[in-house]
């Protein structure tokens, strides 16, 4: 972000931290929601299309994978330690 607007120079931070917070496992149910919000208050809000164009996969992910995501949350998974990349390699495997 140039830091011109405030959508993307807020929001995108918003973003990372929130996204680095899911993929720890150490999100809550609430981060997915306020990932979500924060992506669709980028877009269409800003001054040049870096912004806008990244809050859409965002918005692409939690569409398509809500209950993904919200598994992977602290709440619904409090009785076992998270490893998100344990996690991501299990479901990989399990795919294949």
């Amino acid at each position: 972000s140039c830091g011109q607007c405030t959508p993307c120079r807020e929001g995108s931070m918003w973003m990372k931290k929130i996204s680095d917070r899911i993929v720890a496992g150490e999100a809550s149910p609430k981060d997915v929601a306020t990932l979500e919000s924060v992506a669709y208050q980028i877009d269409g809000r800003t001054i040049c299309a870096f912004g806008e164009a990244s809050s859409w996969p965002v918005e692409a992910i939690i569409a398509k994978f809500r209950d993904e995501l919200l598994a992977d949350t602290k709440e619904s998974n409090e009785a076992a330690p998270h490893n998100a990349e344990a996690e991501a390699q299990r479901r990989y495997l399990q795919e294949a």
